[in-house]
C-alpha cells in the first residue's frame, strides 16, 4: 500500500489533514492526494481505497470519499464500476491544457476586475506592484503573487469564476521550481502588466497579461515535472487513458452523461436541490434542510453529505461553518459570467478539436449543420446539439476541460424548451463557429463561441427575470387573498 504520509509534511499540514473530519472538509483530502499525484508519490493506475487512506491519515472515511469524488470530477481520478477509483496521473499534454485553461479563466477574472474594480480595489492592486518589487526571494514573491491573485479575484466579484478556480489548482507551488529567478521575473512582470491593464480599464491588456503569466508558469511546471519523471505518458506513447466522463452543459444531456450513472443517492439529491432552486422553491439565502431533503427522496446522510459537497462546488450553495448550507443568489452578473466561462471552455475545446482531430473532425462537425437547421422541435434540436458537443469534447480529449465542464451547473434544465429563442441563438452561433472552422481561424472560433454564449446569457437573464416577476405576482395575489 502507498503511504499517504510519505512527504515531509509540516506539523501544520498534518494537523490540517487530521482536522478534516471535524471540519467535514473533503477538499483538504483532495488537495493532499492531488499533491501526491503531482509529486509522483501516486502513479497512474494505482488504486485508491478510502478505508486504507482514512486509516493512515487518522480520519473518517467520509471526507476521504468526498475528496475522491472531487478528484474524479476534476479528472485526476478514474472511477471504474465494481473495481474502484484509480489515479489517472498527469501527462505532458494534460499539463499544457491545464495551464492554457487556467490562463484563460484568470484572463476572464482580469477582465471582470477591470470592469468591476472600485477605487479601493485598484489601490490595493497597485500596492502589490510595490510589494512584489521589494520582495527579495522566490518565497516572498510567491507569497505576494498569491495575495495579488486573491485581491484580483475579489475585485472581479465573480462567484462563478471563483467556484471554477477551486477545481483548477496550480500543479505545484511556484517557490518549489528549479528555475527560481525565472519564476520571480514572471511573477513580477505579470503583476505589473495586469495592474497596468486594470488601472487603464483596458480589458484586452489585462486579459492578455494574465494569460501570458500562466503560459510562462505552465512552461516552468512542465520543466519541473519533466525533471522529476512525473509525467505518466510521453509524446508517442500509445497506451490508452481511461476516459473522463462529462455531464453535458447548459441544459443539454450528452451521450456521455447518459452513459454515466445518475441513480446514486447523491446524484438524486443534487438533482432534487437544483430543481428546487431553479423553480424558486428554495429562495436565495435560505438554509438547506438536509434531513427533510434526505427524507423526501429516500436517501441516507452519507449521500446527502456528498450531494452538499457537489452542490457547493457547482456554486448552487455556500457552506458556512457551524451554521449550515445556504442557497446562493443568481443575479444577472452570475448568469453572464456563467455563460461567458462556457464560451471560454468550448472555444478552447473546439480549437483543440481542430488541432487534434484535423480535417476529419472538422468535416464531421460541419456535417451537423443541416441537421441542426432542420431540427424544428426542442427534443430533436437537443439531440443533435448534444452530438455536436460530444464530438467536440471527445476529440479535444482534454481532462482539464472536462473537469471544468463537470464543475459547471445547469442553470436552466430542459433549456431549449423553456428559454424562448434558445434554439435560434444556438443554431446561428454554431453557424458562426463552422464558418471559422472552414477558414481555419481558431481565434475567430473562440470569438464565435463568445458571441453565441453572450446571446444565450441575454435570453436566460430575460427568462429568469420573467419567472421571478411571475412568482412575485403570484405571491402578492396570495397575500391579498
Amino acid at each position: 500500500m502507498v503511504s499517504f504520509l510519505t512527504r515531509d509534511l509540516s506539523p501544520r499540514d498534518v494537523r490540517r489533514i487530521r482536522t478534516a473530519v471535524r471540519r467535514n472538509d473533503g477538499e483538504v483530502v483532495a488537495d493532499h492526494i492531488r499533491n501526491m499525484i503531482v509529486w509522483g508519490e501516486l502513479r497512474s493506475g494505482e488504486r485508491l481505497v478510502p478505508e486504507e487512506i482514512a486509516e493512515e491519515l487518522g480520519i473518517s472515511r467520509i471526507p476521504v470519499r468526498e475528496g475522491i469524488i472531487a478528484l474524479e470530477r476534476e479528472g485526476w481520478v478514474a472511477v471504474e464500476p465494481r473495481r474502484g477509483s484509480f489515479v489517472r496521473g498527469i501527462d505532458r499534454r494534460t499539463a499544457r491544457d491545464h495551464y492554457v485553461l487556467l490562463g484563460a479563466v484568470q484572463g476572464f477574472v482580469a477582465v471582470r476586475a477591470t470592469q468591476r474594480a472600485q477605487d479601493a480595489d485598484v489601490r490595493m492592486l497597485a500596492e502589490h506592484v510595490r510589494l512584489i518589487g521589494d520582495a527579495g526571494c522566490v518565497h516572498d514573491t510567491t507569497d505576494v503573487y498569491d495575495s495579488f491573485t486573491a485581491v484580483l479575484r475579489a475585485a472581479a466579484r465573480s462567484v462563478r469564476a471563483d467556484r471554477l478556480l477551486r477545481v483548477l489548482p496550480e500543479y505545484a507551488s511556484a517557490d518549489t521550481f528549479d528555475d527560481r529567478e525565472e519564476v520571480m521575473r514572471i511573477q513580477r512582470h505579470g503583476v505589473r502588466a495586469v495592474v497596468a491593464g486594470v488601472e487603464a480599464r483596458n480589458t484586452a491588456q489585462a486579459a492578455a497579461a494574465a494569460r501570458e503569466v500562466h503560459r510562462e508558469l505552465g512552461a516552468c511546471v512542465e520543466r519541473f515535472l519533466t525533471s522529476r519523471g512525473i509525467f505518466a505518458r510521453e509524446p508517442g506513447d500509445t497506451e490508452s487513458r481511461p476516459p473522463v466522463r462529462w455531464h453535458g452543459a447548459f441544459g443539454r444531456r450528452s451521450r456521455a452523461s447518459r452513459l454515466a450513472p445518475v441513480d446514486s443517492g447523491a446524484e438524486r439529491a443534487v438533482h432534487h436541490v437544483r430543481e428546487q432552486i431553479i423553480r424558486g422553491e428554495l429562495a436565495p439565502r435560505q438554509r438547506l434542510d438536509r434531513e427533510s431533503i434526505a427524507d423526501a427522496i429516500g436517501v441516507s446522510r452519507t449521500p446527502m453529505r456528498e450531494a452538499v459537497v457537489a452542490l457547493e462546488r457547482e456554486g448552487w450553495i455556500t457552506v458556512e461553518p457551524h451554521r449550515g448550507a445556504f442557497v446562493n443568489a443568481f443575479d444577472a452578473d452570475y448568469v453572464r459570467d456563467h455563460y461567458e466561462i462556457f464560451a471560454i471552455i468550448f472555444g478552447l475545446a473546439t480549437t483543440l478539436t481542430y488541432r487534434r482531430g484535423g480535417d476529419p473532425a472538422v468535416e464531421r462537425l460541419l456535417a451537423f449543420q443541416p441537421a441542426l437547421r432542420a431540427a424544428s422541435d426542442p427534443d430533436s434540436f437537443e439531440r443533435v446539439n448534444a452530438e455536436i458537443l460530444d464530438l467536440i469534447i471527445e476529440t479535444a480529449d482534454s481532462p482539464p476541460l472536462i473537469g471544468a465542464l463537470r464543475a459547471m451547473p445547469e442553470i436552466v434544465p430542459d433549456f431549449f424548451r423553456q428559454v424562448p429563442g434558445a434554439m435560434q441563438a444556438q443554431g446561428q452561433g454554431f453557424d458562426e463557429v463552422c464558418t471559422a472552422l472552414r477558414d481555419g481561424d481558431t481565434d475567430q472560433v473562440e470569438t464565435a463561441w463568445w458571441s453565441l454564449m453572450s446571446g444565450v446569457a441575454d435570453r436566460v437573464v430575460d427568462f429568469l427575470d420573467r419567472r421571478d416577476q411571475g412568482a412575485a405576482r403570484v405571491s402578492a395575489a396570495g397575500s391579498r387573498g
